[in-house]
């Protein structure tokens, strides 16, 4: 007859289990995306400082909108109206949202206790695929859509700019984990 798991077996067995570690992984992305939203924020307020009629009588639905297509730009998703569109790279945004992004998936990877340096890094970086799903959802659904000329990010741009940062700031949140 065996005997029952200690408590410090069965916990270690339960962190280990896969969807405990995917969420925590789908968590730090989520706290990665409110961080790329609040910059996104303070560039629209630097904005609207820079032009007070920016967004006059706009309702919160709108002030939203912009606010996700500033933090969509700040990692040069282009945002356009018809054929024309814009794509910057403001650095000191990316950098303040890299290093939200790379804390929420340090902390997510040192629940994991994975052994390595290596695994480590991998599960940091695997905050890059729901990362960019919640930048693709967000590209498809905030958009300014009255008009002649709807004003919008990208998707696809989105979800593919959404991978690459995301599994960057990632890995390097797994890099500064300790296991």
């Amino acid at each position: 007859m065996s005997q029952p798991p200690s408590d410090l077996e069965a916990t270690t067995r339960l962190r280990r289990a896969p969807w405990v570690a995917w969420r925590d992984i789908v968590g730090a992305a989520g706290i990665g995306f409110l961080w790329l939203l609040a910059v996104g924020a303070v560039l629209l307020v630097g904005a609207k400082l820079d032009y007070p009629g920016l967004g006059a009588h706009a309702d919160p639905v709108k002030v939203l909108t912009g606010i996700v297509m500033f933090g969509l730009a700040t990692m040069r998703v282009p945002v356009g109206v018809s054929r024309l569109s814009i794509a910057v790279l403001p650095i000191g945004a990316l950098v303040a949202f890299g290093w939200g992004l790379s804390s929420a998936a340090r902390q997510a990877v040192a629940k994991l206790a994975a052994p390595g340096l290596r695994e480590r890094v991998i599960a940091g970086a695997r905050v890059a695929v729901p990362f960019a799903i919640m930048c693709w959802a967000a590209a498809l659904i905030f958009r300014f859509r009255g008009g002649t000329n709807p004003l919008g990010a990208d998707a696809g741009w989105a979800l593919v700019a959404g991978a690459i940062w995301g599994g960057l700031f990632g890995a390097l949140g797994g890099l500064r984990s300790r296991g």
